[in-house]
C-alpha cells in the first residue's frame, strides 16, 4: 500500500472494503490479502472481483498485502512467508 496506517474498524466491512480506497503498489497481490488477527492466528482473503469472499476482520487485525505470484517465477514466496510470520508474532500495541 502506499500510505499504510491505522483505519477505524467497522462493524460489517470485508477485507476487500478495507482495501477499495488505498492504492497498492506495483507488484502487489490484487487477488488475496492475508489476515493477521490479534492472536496472531491468520488467513487469506480473496478480495478480487473474481473471487471475492465476505470475510471480516475483528478489531485490532492487521491486514498484510503480499507480492504477486508470478507466472516466471516464485522468488516472492518465501519473502511473503516471512513478512506474514513476523506481523504474526507481532506484540500488540
Amino acid at each position: 500500500m502506499d500510505k499504510p496506517g491505522s483505519t477505524a474498524f467497522t462493524p460489517g466491512k470485508d477485507v476487500a472494503g478495507y482495501l477499495d480506497n488505498l492504492n497498492l503498489l506495483s507488484g502487489a497481490d490484487r487477488s488475496y490479502a492475508w489476515i493477521i488477527y490479534p492472536d496472531g492466528r491468520t488467513q487469506k482473503a480473496p478480495v478480487a472481483y473474481w473471487n471475492k469472499r465476505h470475510i471480516e476482520p475483528m478489531p485490532g487485525s492487521i491486514l498484510f498485502v503480499g507480492f504477486a505470484d508470478s507466472l516466471w517465477t516464485n522468488k516472492y514466496v518465501a519473502l511473503n512467508a516471512a513478512i506474514l510470520r513476523s506481523l504474526s508474532q507481532r506484540r500488540p500495541e
